[in-house]
């Protein structure tokens, strides 16, 4: 019961994360609002849904590393173009408890998929392999939202 709570509150964050985002970035070119992209990213988002388990759709896996990777090197990249072109700012406030709450929530969700970890497992084809798995999964993790 608690693993189905925990993925609706995912399903959740994702939603509303995803919309967020999308709304800012076509802001210009389609005239949508935050809560009317919903449920597009919903439709779009409940194709992989349909598959069986995880071994079904692990090319969406990969893609998912690959684009979190990515996203991670080009806000590295914008972080050393932003100290390049302003210098160092030693002035860091947090603007609200909102805010802070909200980015301190986003960095916890980063790490909440260990409730789907007994999937995982049952669908590795070498199960005993598994400590290592997560171990270097935790490392990438750290490796992307540490910097």
């Amino acid at each position: 019961m608690l693993i189905v709570i925990t993925r609706i509150g995912a399903g959740t964050v994702y939603l509303l994360l995803a919309s967020n985002q999308i709304e800012s970035l076509l802001s210009e070119h389609i005239s949508l609002s935050h809560c009317e992209w919903i449920p597009i990213v919903a439709a779009i988002i409940m194709i992989p849904l349909w598959l069986g388990s995880p071994a079904d759709f692990w090319p969406i896996a990969y893609t998912a590393m690959f684009s979190s990777l990515a996203g991670a090197i080009v806000l590295l990249v914008a972080m050393g173009m932003d100290l390049s072109n302003n210098g160092i700012n030693p002035d860091f406030h947090v603007e609200s408890f909102q805010s802070f709450a909200s980015s301190f929530g986003i960095i916890i969700f980063a790490f909440g998929g260990a409730v789907a970890f007994p999937n995982f497992q049952n669908d590795m084809r070498r199960k005993e392999r598994f400590p290592s798995a997560v171990a270097l999964g935790f490392v990438g993790l750290l490796l992307i939202y540490l910097p």
